[in-house]
């Protein structure tokens, strides 16, 4: 037995209701009346995250919400292994660290080969008109931003040139 709110379908207003799981059905009970009756995998339940109220959407477009998440995850444990497991593995700091080592060796990894590796494939695979048109346009974006008129003389310029 959950307690919660049920809200209705397309609306903000709810009401205090218990949601009641039977085997594989519930219901959802409002004032001691049904007022939504469905089967267990029917139900569309949020992840956990934290000690935040959990939404389960109904067949009927209304949504229950609680705070009772051991009680969920007990609902969630029958219809799926998977939501269950994300959840343990998020609630341990040990592999969060090891989530965390991983992120960041595969981000090192990624800037330090894979990026100039995609880069190499992409300029091979373009024609040499592509080439020299960027690199024309980079001259020129360098020359109006970060570059300034030489300050050598003619004879220096020519000879450098040469």
């Amino acid at each position: 037995m959950l307690t919660g709110k049920l809200y209705h379908k397309n609306s903000a207003a709810f009401d205090s209701a218990i949601l009641l799981v039977d085997d594989d059905n519930f219901r959802v009970v409002v004032d001691g009346n049904d007022a939504v009756v469905g089967r267990l995998a029917d139900l569309l339940i949020s992840s956990r995250l934290g000690n935040t109220e959990r939404k389960i959407q109904l067949h009927d477009g209304s949504v229950f919400a609680t705070l009772e998440n051991e009680l969920v995850d007990k609902i969630l444990v029958k219809k799926n292994t998977f939501t269950h497991l994300i959840h343990a593995l998020e609630s341990r700091m040990r592999w969060v660290a090891v989530a965390v080592v991983v992120t960041l060796v595969s981000g090192f990894g990624f800037v330090r080969w894979g990026i100039p590796l995609l880069t190499n494939v992409v300029t091979e695979s373009l024609p040499y008109s592509v080439h020299v048109s960027v690199s024309d346009a980079t001259v020129e974006f360098l020359d109006s931003i970060v570059f300034e008129e030489s300050q050598l003389d003619a004879a220096t310029r020519a000879k450098v040139t040469a």
